[in-house]
Formats: C-alpha cells, structure tokens, sequence
C-alpha cells in the first residue's frame, strides 16, 4: 500500500533517493518519485555519490544488481528497503536508518557465515591437530607462551631450513585440560606441515607438559631448563633454540634468582671440566698506612693488669685444687605447738608426792651436812626425820585437795 501523504514538505528536504529496481505495486520510480519531491526531497534515476538512500528488496540486494553495487561502492549511502521510507511518512519523522538498512544484515549474514565456517574449521582441526575454537596457547605466570619455535640448518647432511613448531595448548573451558601438539615443516615455506600428537586426547598439565619438556630434549639435546644458559651450545644435527629477546618472558627456569641475557652468556664460566676452579681472593693493597697505636699509661696498665693477674692465678689455682662448695644455709626450725595431754589426777598426785619427797631428800642431805659442821663445833642437833616426812606430806595433800576444790 502507497504511503499517505503528510503535508510535511520540509520532512525530507536534503534527501536524495533511488530505487533499485521496481519494489512491487504502487511503487514504482513514478510513485516514489511523487512522494519524495511532495516532502521536500529530491529522486534520482541512477546511483550516484550524492544519493543518500537507495530503496532496495532483500532480493535484489543479494541478487547484487547493478544500482546495488554502485551503493556498495558509496559508505555514505543507505541502503534500506522501503519501509524505511513508509515508516518516516506514516510517523512524520525522520527514522534512523539501521533498523531497516540492508548492510546491517549483509555483514549479520556474513558474520553468521564466517562463524559456521570458523566453527567447522575447528571440527577438522580437531580431528588430527586441536581444535583452536576450544583451546588457546598456555601461558605460564610470568606470561610465557607455549609455543615456540626450533630450527636446524644442518648442509653437511642436507637439513636445511627445517623447523618444529611445539604448543602446548589450555582448554577454554574449566577445569583446564591441556594438549601437547607439534608442526614440522620439511622445508621452507612448506605449506602442508607433518602434525605429530602423541595423544588423541587432553590431558592434565603434568603429563602435556611433561611430554612438551621431552620432545624438546630430544630435538636439541638439551634439558628444557637448561635452555637459557646453553643457548648455542647444540650440536649441527640438533635443532636450535633462540630464547625471546627485547624484555619478553623467558618462561620459568629452575635455580635461577636473575635470568642472564644472551649477551652475558658468554662471560659465564665453563663448567664442561672437571677440575674445580678456585675463587680468585683480592689482592692486599700495601699502600695501606700502618694502624696508629696509642701509648698506654704505666699506673693505668697496672690499674688494668692486677686484676687480670688475680683472676688468672685464681684460674690457676682453681685447676690445681678441688673447688670449695659453698656453705650450705641453716635451715629455719619451725616451732612445733605442744600437743595438750588429758588430765590424770592420779598421776598428777603421784608426781606431786615424789616431788615432796625429792624436796625432803635434798632438805635431809642439807641437814646432815650442817649437822657434820655443828658437830665439828659441838653443837648439838635434835631431829625427827620421820616427823617431818609426816608434816611434809600432810601439807601437800592438802594443798592439792584445796586446788581441786
């Protein structure tokens, strides 16, 4: 159906339209001719730089015809079909023109294309190489990849130009699976590599990795940690390995706190012998002045020396004679408490009464002595021991009934 007119005649003014090819009933070059110039725009019957808009079907743009191609030529012009143009006078605005533009599905399609033939590639490399859709080149941690390069030029026995490249491969996907592949190439600019995978299928890193260390041992004859500091070291027959130059990683390398550039290899010493080459000591300087000593006080190195003389005939004597132990320290006796015993009366009266009778003891034996010296004197003496007795013992049974009381 023909768009209606809006009455708008600035709505396309600085447009300059075409038309491919007739884009069905009721819009032919006539009708869309009559539109455009009713709105302020200009039709063209051919293709030209200044054409802003070429209206075309989907068909004729695949179809490539001739108007299309002229289009093509042009960046600045759109190429959009003809709802583009219905749309912005049914709306009476001016549209963008991506929606409708036929560039817009030609690179969809050829995005879509190139995709299904990258996704088909990958297919077949995967068949007798990796699928590189699926997997990328390993890096290591210091940004070292996995894909490097050996060469040998070896004229004497014919083996010129010949190189192996060796990959070792991470899968996108995680958890990481890797591959250990390698490319030979017989001759220069050979176009047809020999591709060699031990393994049809991935695996862990240790044993990709392992398998990539291996390989390269056996081409070059030297370890893959080793590959740094004998660098040009390889015999003819042996593939050559140049390490990355210019600050690029190296890759990892065991026992190495600084990794030496090629340019230092050479002061590096050769430890191919056997005899084990002594460090080289500084040489003395003897322009050296002697140290300056400073006279010593007599009445100070006395002050000095006497006790180091005591100590050391201290020492002396200490070797000649067992050394004394030290006193050992009195102990402190702790006052133990009496223990209470129980009241005897019994016993109390007993020891009370042979107290008495040691008191009458020593009474008697003091008379006796004072009587001998009476007598030596001629006094006389009257005394009653029995009596006594009596009296003594009769006065401490009542004293004690008394305490009772």
């Amino acid at each position: 159906m023909a768009p209606r007119g809006s009455g708008r005649a600035n709505l396309l003014r600085g447009y300059e339209i075409a038309i491919a090819d007739s884009l069905g009933p009721g819009w032919t070059a006539t009708d869309v001719s009559r539109w455009v110039t009713y709105h302020g725009g200009s039709f063209s019957n051919t293709v030209g730089e200044g054409v802003t808009h070429l209206l075309a079907t989907p068909e004729q743009f695949k179809q490539k015809l001739p108007a299309v191609k002229k289009a093509l030529k042009f960046k600045a012009t759109h190429i959009v079909t003809k709802d583009w143009l219905e749309d912005t006078l049914e709306k009476r605005r001016r549209l963008k023109e991506r929606e409708y533009s036929l560039r817009e599905v030609l690179r969809e399609e050829n995005a879509k294309k190139q995709l299904d033939e990258k996704v088909q590639k990958g297919i077949e490399q995967g068949e007798t190489f990796v699928n590189t859709n699926l997997y990328h080149i390993y890096r290591d941690e210091t940004y070292f990849s996995y894909e490097i390069t050996i060469t040998r030029d070896d004229e004497a026995a014919g083996n010129v130009g010949q190189k192996y490249v060796i990959y070792l491969w991470e899968s996108n996907a995680k958890p990481h699976l890797y591959h250990f592949v390698t490319k030979f190439y017989k001759k220069p600019r050979e176009n047809r590599p020999i591709i060699y995978r031990p393994h049809d299928t991935p695996g862990l890193l240790k044993r990709e990795l392992d398998d990539f260390k291996s390989f390269f041992h056996k081409k070059t004859g030297i370890e893959w940690d080793e590959r740094i500091v004998k660098q040009g070291t390889m015999p003819a027959d042996k593939f050559q390995y140049q390490p990355p130059t210019g600050g690029k990683p190296v890759g990892l390398v065991p026992d190495f706190d600084v990794i030496p550039q090629p340019s230092e290899l050479s002061s590096l010493p050769d430890n191919s012998s056997s005899t084990p080459v002594e460090p080289a000591l500084p040489k003395p300087d003897l322009n050296l002045a002697p140290p300056v000593t400073k006279e010593r006080d007599p009445s100070e190195e006395a002050r000095f020396e006497s006790p180091v003389r005591e100590s050391q005939a201290g020492a002396k004597r200490g070797l000649d004679s067992e050394p004394e132990l030290p006193a050992p320290k009195k102990q402190k006796t702790i006052p133990v408490p009496a223990v209470e015993e129980e009241y005897d009366e019994a016993a109390a009266i007993s020891n009370l009464a042979e107290l008495v009778r040691e008191i009458a003891r020593e009474q008697r034996e003091r008379q006796g002595a004072e009587s001998e010296s009476r007598k030596a004197q001629d006094v006389p003496i009257v005394e009653d021991d029995k009596e006594d007795d009596k009296k003594i013992g009769s006065e401490a049974a009542g004293s004690h009934a008394t305490e009772d009381h």
